[in-house]
Formats: structure tokens, sequence, C-alpha cells
């Protein structure tokens, strides 16, 4: 499973029609692409599915990081010099590292890397890890997830479509291994049995739906979950968990704000739900970038707290400023 024999095989077949294919799919596991179908099942589809679904999908990032982190296992990459990165994120990522002279992957499909390979990867600064596959596990948490709550034949198809292709796209593209998908699937698995007991059974989806809001003191523990699980992370993680633990933090605050005031309703002609979805992404957008101008200018951009308050704000805006901007207010919209 340790093995890059498949990654050749695979980068042999016919380069010129699947790299692009697959470089299509494995974008759905990329975060700008994320955070434009957020927008549109957030301000499109289903506001509370939505605003599940992304402290779910954070969670989910999050926990993945720390495992990561933890077993700090190298990618296809790393160990075999005869590997071509495809993907242009890791390629860039890659220039600076030098590859290992002969290629140090498991010896049969069963072994474990070789020694030399791990402790050349352990080596190198700035590398990014590959066990578990972040990919393959937010593909089996967040589109399991749509295919549970949603139930409609075309986003069955649709799933099952990605819960295959991007996975292997990751193989494909020479930045995960086998067992590293294989174990994104195993964790994803979990993650979404764990969230289906605890939030996406057709009863608690129902009963959330019926909400009008929470009051603050009745829910205290709730809010209390939203604004210390991503500081823990943060704590554990430091920087580089830095940037997924501000979006969930100000996820969560967004939602508490909304829970809270009311949760919005989404009605209106066709071209309301495009003008909430484009302002969602607007908001973020604009947010991002005047955050990361001002911390440019107190010279904090790049530290682990100036990505935190960046993707604190940016996300707030994204959900919190769109929901109260985008929306008039309960009672006007159910007049």
């Amino acid at each position: 499973m340790f093995q890059t024999t498949f990654h050749h095989f695979l980068q042999s077949l016919w380069p010129e029609v699947l790299s692009p294919i697959m470089q299509f799919f494995t974008a759905f596991g990329h975060a700008v692409v994320l955070i434009g179908m957020i927008a549109v099942l957030l301000f499109g589809l289903d506001y509370r599915k939505g605003i599940l679904l992304l402290l779910l999908s954070l969670l989910t990032a999050l926990i993945t990081t720390g495992l990561k982190e933890s077993f700090d296992m190298p990618r296809p990459y790393h160990i075999d010099p005869g590997i071509e990165i495809l993907d242009a994120s890791h390629a860039q990522r890659h220039e600076k590292h030098p590859r290992t002279a002969s290629r140090l992957d498991a010896n049969n499909f069963f072994a474990a890397l070789p020694a030399p390979g791990v402790a050349h990867f352990r080596s190198l600064e700035g590398t990014s890890n590959g066990f578990p596959s972040g990919h393959t596990t937010i593909t089996v948490v967040l589109w399991g997830s749509l295919m549970l709550i949603f139930r409609q034949r075309w986003l069955q198809v649709t799933g099952m479509v990605m819960l295959i292709m991007v996975p292997l796209s990751r193989i494909y593209l020479g930045v995960h291994f086998l067992a590293d998908v294989l174990g994104g699937y195993v964790l994803g698995g979990i993650l979404l049995l764990a969230a289906y007991q605890l939030l996406l059974k057709p009863q608690r989806i129902s009963a959330f739906r019926q909400l009008k809001g929470f009051a603050f003191r009745q829910y205290w523990a709730l809010w209390g979950g939203l604004i210390g699980i991503p500081l823990l992370f943060w704590g554990l993680l430091g920087n580089i968990g830095a940037a997924m633990s501000g979006a969930m933090l100000g996820t969560g605050l967004s939602f508490i704000l909304v829970a809270i005031r009311g949760f919005p309703d989404l009605k209106g002609l066709w071209w309301h739900y495009m003008a909430r979805m484009a302002l969602a992404v607007g908001l973020y957008v604009g947010s991002f970038w005047v955050m990361k101008q001002t911390m440019i200018a107190i010279g904090i951009e790049g530290t682990g707290v100036g990505t935190f308050i960046t993707n604190l704000i940016s996300t707030f805006a994204f959900v919190g400023g769109t929901t109260l901007v985008g929306f008039r207010g309960n009672e006007r919209m159910r007049e």
C-alpha cells in the first residue's frame, strides 16, 4: 500500500486525457471549490443544513490535520524521483526540496515504508504530510452527508462518483499512496458515522429545522463548544492549524449570532438566491484581502496569530455578514 508501482502505471495511461480529468476531480477537495459549494448550499438550497455541514467540514479538516502531524509520513513524490507531481500546489511547494536519488518505496504491498525514505522526508522543512488523505476524508464526510440529508437521486449518483474519483485522482496525481487514501476512507467513515448519530439523523434534522432560534442560556454548552473547540485545536496544532481553527471559530460565532436572532428562510425569486451567493463569495474574498493587507501593515502576516485572525474575520463575514445583509429578517421574510 506504500508502493509507487501503481502510480507509475496510472501516470503512463493517456496522460493528455487523464491528467485534466483527474485535476478536475481533485479540485473538489480544494478550499476555493469547497467555499463555492458551501455558498451554494448555505444561501441557495438550505441554510440550516449548510451551516451544519460547514462546521462539520472544518472539524473534519482539523482532525485530519492533527493526524497528519502525528503520523508525519511522506508522499509518493518524496521517496520516488520517478513520480510526476501533477498537482500544481504540491509541485510549487516541492520545488525547493531535494528528491531522493533512488526509489525508496515499500518492497511489497503490505510492507511499511523503508526507514531511509521516512528519514529523508522528516529531514525536510516545510513539507506536506501524506497520511491520511485529507481530500479523501473530506470527500467522504461532505458528500456522504449530502447524500444522507438530501436523498435525491442525482445527488446519490454524483456523490458516488466523487467518492471514487476524488481519492483516485490523488493517487494519479502522485500526491498520495493507496494507504493514505484507504486511511482517509476509514477516518471519513468514522467521522460520518459519528455525525449521522449526533446530527444528521432524519429526526434530528427535522427537529433542528423546526427551531426558530436558540435561547442563549439554554444552550450555553453548545456555545462553549463552538468557541472552545477551535481554540483547543489551535493550541494543539499551532500555526499549521491556525487557518482552519480561525475559520471554524468565525463560523461558530456566526452560528451563535444567527441562532439567537433567528434562522433565516431561503425565500425569494431566483435572482435573490444568486445575489446572496454572490454576496457571500464577495464578502469572503473582500474581507480576506482587507485582513491580509492589515496583517501586512502591522507586521504579523504569515504568523499563526495573523492567519488565525484573517480566517476568523473572513469566515465570519462569509457566513454572518451575508446572513445579516442578505436577509431582511425572519419577520419580513415570512410576511
